[in-house]
């Protein structure tokens, strides 16, 4: 059903126009408050989008819930309660609403989405996804054409998107930590692993996802992610920039908010240039 449907997924945002329109009227009419219809309407498009067995299992509500969508239940947070503040219900609003936001902007635009699409449904690792799709989002909205690569497991050919800038085809690989300790050494593994996915003979950014723990202290975060970075890139001229993203919350009487960070490092000497590194 869906894979018919997004083979003419322009035709499919029309068709969906009528249905979105009377589900926020509906919503509506029963809540008020404005958080409550975003994650409603965002659930709709995901289910649109994904499916219902997707949706189901990380999005709704229930007793088994994703460990990185946190769609617990009520009784599930009462059985597995956490330091307060407990903000899990926030960062899951956050996430949910983050991930619509991302297919809505990617869905008409980028080449392959369909095999994205697949990735979601044969891939148990939510964050990566979830990332994938905020990294082809912000490159979609950043003027980018954007294509989805399938997996290779092929070195030099193992990344996760081409994005076009300016006619210039530049690969782009996404990755991320675990958490844990904040190390020169830690992040230098990582960098060093991510070097030889991606092809030799075009620019290419990495994009790294990283845990909100490490950036709280930021000055002191940044000033280590610096060093290993500054290493890296004097030894290898394979990747133009490496860009940082985090996301978290804050608490407040009542409540709290997600919020989130990026932080660019560039390249002074790549291999190959990129003929506008605003886009990436």
């Amino acid at each position: 059903k869906y894979g018919t449907l997004f083979r003419h997924r322009t035709t499919l945002m029309k068709v969906y126009d009528n249905h979105f329109l009377d589900a926020l009227e509906r919503i509506e009419a029963v809540h008020k408050e404005r958080t409550v219809i975003e994650v409603n309407m965002a659930t709709i498009l995901l289910n649109a989008v994904l499916g219902d067995d997707w949706c189901n299992k990380r999005v709704r509500l229930n007793s088994n819930p994703d460990a990185f969508m946190l769609n617990g239940n009520d009784m599930w947070l009462a059985a597995h309660p956490v330091p307060p503040p407990d903000m899990r219900r926030i960062m899951y609003t956050t996430r949910v609403i983050h991930l619509s936001d991302a297919m809505f902007t990617i869905v008409p635009k980028v080449v392959g989405f369909e095999r994205f699409r697949q990735r979601f449904h044969k891939r148990n690792d939510t964050q990566a996804l979830y990332s994938e799709a905020q990294i082809a989002s912000l490159l979609v909205r950043n003027g980018a054409s954007v294509q989805i690569i399938g997996e290779s497991g092929k070195r030099g050919e193992d990344f996760d998107l081409l994005a076009t800038v300016r006619g210039v085809p530049v690969s782009v690989e996404v990755s991320g930590f675990e958490s844990g300790a904040l190390s020169v050494r830690t992040i230098l593994n990582k960098l060093r692993s991510k070097r030889r996915q991606v092809p030799a003979d075009r620019p290419a950014v990495l994009y790294l996802i990283v845990p909100d723990d490490w950036m709280k202290n930021y000055t002191t975060a940044f000033l280590v992610f610096n060093q290993a970075i500054v290493s890296f890139m004097q030894r290898s001229k394979r990747f133009n920039a490496i860009v940082l993203l985090w996301e978290g919350v804050t608490a407040a009487q009542g409540g709290g908010w997600g919020h989130g960070g990026l932080q660019p490092v560039y390249n002074n000497s790549p291999r190959w240039r990129i003929p506008d590194l605003v886009r990436i």
